[in-house]
């Protein structure tokens, strides 16, 4: 049996299955009795004629696309009798789109004009056109037509979903968002991959949508075109909108973020503008439940971007509701009422309101929300966004109607061409390049991601393995991608820490710009650093490293810089645990989430406390708790003895990570003997990121011992807290800085003499440090 053939025989069967309304096909009976082969060509068949009239049940389509067909378009049977044709039919590909020629099949006409057949008995005969013409190679069914059809706006059909915590399973009521199913059941590779249908009309459609939403009719090379939005929509319910959340204030589940259909988001939630029916609503100023609209129907929110596999729970950002929101007046335009949930779609966009001198304002509630309140209700989305797919291929089509032929369609053709290309860079536009869709019908789909690797540092002064304040030096930081080609890469620094204002960089020697980068190869940004002569000693800087490019997400690191020291002791835990022991005094007290040496990396078990990265630039590993649950207990980290021997004013510092509950914390102690330990640092204050810890031996101790061992505990009543300690580092002043004349800082006034000389000498290196090159060192 060819291919082909295998093809038509299994999409018959899907189709058939589908129809009987269990979705599951019966094994027992052979697939010669539903189907015969075509004598004259092998790779065609038909169905036999018992079977006929076992098409998609009505019910199950009107379920499925959550009400947003008429009742209209559903006049007819509950099943329609089809017969697989034997050869593709009239199908066109001009560039990268499939045009169909309409057929009785495919269209109807009616007291309202044209419309496509919506009950199934469509969608299952243009799917066989797209499988007969170009294979199962798409994600996604997209058909436009060229004529206006009134009975619907546009849709979604789900056929398969493999991701849970989505939303509510009930497939009785069309709620799919929280089932995994497969509409697609096969006899020969386990499914299809075609995962959804989407009918989008014609052009003109949302040409008149957009004169009576904006005032004015958009151009389709216009991004704000309303059919790029609607295509948005509808792509995205794929994934949404179906989240539910556990009410902080009752702890009962509730269902108010859901608007229309239960399947978008409701007009009082703030959702950045979300085009699943979205407003972004922003508190005016000085007011506690006084809102205003900005916006509308223009972006996805952070709850889109989770459902998509885009943002990990902790990414996601914390957004609110109004609840019980009610209307201010705004002229005559709009009276004091109740909003309800689909208000959206009732108004123009705030924009062309704010032209007459409406602006849409509310009072209510403001009950602020997280992610989290989403896990509650509906638990972790699986798989998690490090393991989900991030490339989707779709499919164009183009649907006539009665007498057009190919010569007729061409300008339609032109313009639907323009939108492909147009949707694809609205799409990696706001979804910030996380998920990559392709429209191209034979080319391949590549989603590349960028990678930071660990940087060196190259004094370019005195070569003694310490920058000195007033030296230069080079920082390079390699970058890679795999995946995909990177295209005008650029790399984003800033600064902060108490270093930061005397810490500069030149713009001119540095690498922060790398026109490609090929898939599996690296490239070395640079930034050719400065610490100004008025760098105080003991400071440190942070620099967060964001690498961008015109076709990857961006991904973003922190490099610090100890201008100053030397290191007496560095561990970042990516090799080995350096001597670090959990538990070493065997008094730890843990039930849950005791500290254990792991890669950090999103789970789907993951919480909103989680870590999703290591503190390390380039490193992947850190201990941690809760790698299968929250910490609930007390669990402890010891580091090894570390000499101090000749130690100028010795430091501690280390990277934690401390986020949880009411009444958990993190004690750090320091001992000499392993006996007697000086508190240090007590955190009870939670923050979502790494902090960096600093400990000055000589304060806690009055002098500087000849060893030191730091410990660790982390205690959790709340049972939510997540902690980890990384990159930590013993360092003590050196160079200018360690030598006496400046001990302590630049303005000391016993080195008054030797910042002037220091300055000039800077100076010189303005112009002759390409000319210098020294060591490299880990940063």
């Amino acid at each position: 049996m060819t291919v082909h053939s295998q093809i038509w025989r299994f999409l018959f069967l899907f189709f058939f299955a589908w129809g009987q309304g269990d979705g599951v096909f019966a094994q027992s009976v052979p697939v010669e009795e539903f189907t015969r082969t075509d004598a004259k060509s092998p790779d065609a068949f038909s169905i036999n004629p018992k079977y006929y009239g076992k098409g998609f049940p009505k019910d199950y389509v009107k379920k499925m696309v959550r009400g947003n067909i008429s009742e209209q378009a559903f006049a007819g049977p509950d099943r329609f009798p089809f017969k697989m044709p034997k050869a593709p039919g009239d199908n066109t590909v001009v560039g990268d789109i499939l045009v169909v020629e309409a057929n009785t099949n495919l269209i109807t006409q009616g007291a309202n004009g044209t419309s496509f057949v919506h009950d199934g008995y469509g969608m299952y005969y243009i799917t066989h056109r797209v499988l007969a013409e170009l294979g199962d190679n798409y994600d996604t069914i997209l058909v436009f037509s060229t004529f206006q059809d009134q009975s619907v706006a546009a849709y979604y059909m789900p056929l398969r979903n493999d991701v849970q915590g989505l939303g509510e399973c009930n497939m009785q009521t069309g709620q799919t968002f929280g089932c995994e199913f497969d509409s697609t059941p096969s006899i020969i590779n386990g499914g299809l991959g075609l995962q959804g249908f989407i009918f989008m009309n014609s052009v003109a459609t949302w040409r008149g949508w957009d004169v009576n939403y904006s005032g004015e009719a958009k151009e389709v090379d216009d991004l704000d075109h309303a059919i790029y939005a609607t295509l948005g929509q509808e792509v995205a319910h794929r994934w949404g909108s179906g989240l539910r959340f556990i009410d902080p204030r009752t702890g009962v589940l509730s269902t108010k973020l859901l608007g229309r259909d239960n399947s978008h988001w409701a007009a009082y939630v703030d959702t950045d503008a979300s085009v699943m029916d979205g407003w972004d609503w922003v508190q005016v100023a000085g007011s506690d439940n006084t809102f205003e609209v900005v916006d509308a129907l223009n972006n996805f929110s952070t709850l889109d971007l989770y459902t998509m596999g885009a943002l990990p729970v902790a990414s996601a950002r914390p957004f609110f509701f109004i609840d019980d929101a009610w209307f201010l007046r705004a002229g005559q335009f709009i009276q004091p009422r109740p909003i309800q949930a689909d208000e959206v779609l009732q108004m123009p966009t705030p924009e062309y309101l704010r032209g007459f001198n409406v602006v849409l304002q509310a009072e209510g509630e403001r009950v602020d929300l997280t992610i989290q309140d989403i896990v509650d209700a509906e638990g972790n989305r699986c798989p998690d966004p490090d393991h989900t797919p991030k490339t989707f291929r779709q499919a164009f089509v183009l649907l006539t109607d009665y007498g057009q032929d190919l010569s007729q369609v061409q300008g339609y053709i032109a313009e639907l061409e323009i939108i492909r290309q147009n949707w694809e860079k609205w799409w990696h536009d706001r979804v910030d390049n996380r998920i990559t869709i392709c429209t191209g019908l034979y080319e391949e789909c590549k989603h590349g991601e960028t990678t930071i690797g660990q940087a060196t540092l190259t004094e370019l002064g005195e070569d003694d393995g310490v920058v000195n304040v007033g030296e230069d030096f080079d920082v390079e930081i390699p970058v890679s991608v795999a995946g995909a080609d990177a295209q005008d890469v650029a790399i984003d620094i800033s600064f902060y820490g108490n270093g930061a204002e005397n810490l500069s960089y030149y713009e001119g020697d540095s690498v922060l710009s790398i026109s490609e980068i090929k898939d599996g190869e690296s490239a070395t940004a640079k930034i050719a650093f400065k610490a100004d002569p008025a760098y105080v000693c003991g400071h440190s800087t942070l620099i967060d490293v964001t690498v961008r490019s015109a076709n990857t997400p961006p991904v973003s690191e922190t490099l610090r810089i100890f201008p100053g020291y030397e290191m007496l002791f560095e561990a970042d835990f990516e090799d080995d645990d350096a001597g670090f022991t959990v538990n070493a005094d065997g008094a730890d007290s843990v039930e849950t989430g005791a500290l254990v040496r792991e890669p950090v990396y999103l789970t789907c078990d993951m919480t909103i406390q989680t870590p999703e990265r290591d503190a390390s630039l380039g490193g992947d590993t850190a201990f941690i708790t809760g790698t299968n649950a929250p910490l609930k207990g007390s669990s402890s980290l010891w580091s090894p003895s570390i000499s101090l021997a000749g130690a100028v004013a010795p430091e501690v510092r280390f990277s934690y990570w401390f986020d949880g509950g009411s009444g958990d914390e993190l004690k750090v102690s320091v001992s000499e003997d392993g006996e007697k330990w000086y508190k240090a640092l007590e955190v009870t204050e939670s923050e979502h990121r790494w902090v960096q810890g600093r400990l000055r031996i000589d304060e806690l101790f009055g002098r500087t011992p000849g060893e030191v061992q730091v410990r660790f505990i982390f205690t959790s009543n709340s049972g939510k807290l997540e902690g980890g300690i990384d990159e930590l580092r013993v360092m003590s002043l050196a160079g200018d800085c360690g030598g006496g004349l400046c001990a302590c800082s630049a303005t000391d006034p016993r080195s008054a003499w030797l910042w002037p000389l220091l300055a000039l000498l800077a100076v010189g290196r303005v112009f002759t440090r390409r000319a210098k090159s020294g060591r490299a060192a880990r940063v």
